[in-house]
């Protein structure tokens, strides 16, 4: 009788102890078949109440867990289309950048950027060449550095009237280079504004103009020299005509 008490309480007890490690395990599909009215029978229906409400309860999670990882994989690759796009913008922007960093520099003409306060920002290597002012030396300083003194009123004028203006404005003028020597320069003008058409400085390009004007100057006595002989000559060969007239008279 004990023997048989025994069993019947150590079975059910066996089973439930054999139903959790299952669930420990990770099987959710576990049940415990002993149930019935007594406390035992009724710790297994709980237990096995349990168990589906935990099986339950999982399913829930890993539909979840697959929305997460749907959702998840959905903004991985957003992401990553985003970064490509990135990449390809900046890879853009870097060869844009480059491009007009090179016209910048390798343009033989001189190009200037002046800030509102009218001081130069930006010097490029034929500015170098026309002034002889290293970059790292003129960054920063006012533009009446390379102007000749009698012409300052004048170069101040036109920046102002260009700031008002918003007008790209072409002049000639004597400027100044590092060893005092004066030149003579063509400069075109505009001006530069932000996304608000506010005027934040001015961009100017510059060219050494001195010997060309020199030539052209030189060019231009010649072909006066030239019709002066020519003059000089039809007079002389009307006066000629005039002697010999008189002397065979």
């Amino acid at each position: 009788a004990v023997l048989f008490l025994s069993n019947m309480i150590m079975h059910p007890l066996n089973e439930l102890k054999k139903s959790a490690r299952s669930i420990v395990d990770g099987d959710l599909d576990t049940f415990v078949s002993s149930t019935g009215s007594d406390d035992i029978g009724e710790l297994g229906s709980i237990f096995n109440q349990m168990t589906a409400r935990l099986k339950e309860s999982f399913s829930d999670v890993e539909e979840y867990r697959d929305y997460l990882e749907s959702l998840v994989s959905r903004r991985t690759e957003k992401l990553e289309d985003e970064i490509k796009q990135r990449k390809q913008a900046e890879e853009e922007l870097r060869k844009s950048s480059e491009r007009l960093n090179n016209i910048f520099e390798q343009s033989p003409i001189g190009i200037i950027i002046f800030d509102n306060e009218f001081n130069i920002i930006e010097w490029n290597s034929s500015c170098e060449e026309i002034f002889h002012y290293a970059r790292d030396e003129i960054i920063g300083m006012p533009a009446m550095t390379i102007v000749p003194d009698e012409e300052k009123g004048q170069v101040e004028e036109l920046f102002a009237s260009l700031m008002r203006s918003g007008q790209t404005i072409r002049n000639q003028n004597k400027n100044r280079t590092r060893d005092g020597r004066e030149i003579l320069c063509n400069w075109y003008n505009t001006p530069l504004t932000d996304s608000s058409n506010n005027a934040v400085g001015m961009l100017s390009m510059v060219e050494d103009v001195t010997e060309q004007v020199r030539v052209e100057q030189e060019l231009l006595k010649i072909k006066k020299l030239e019709s002066t002989g020519v003059l000089a000559g039809g007079i002389a060969h009307d006066f000629n005509n005039l002697l010999v007239g008189i002397m065979g008279n």
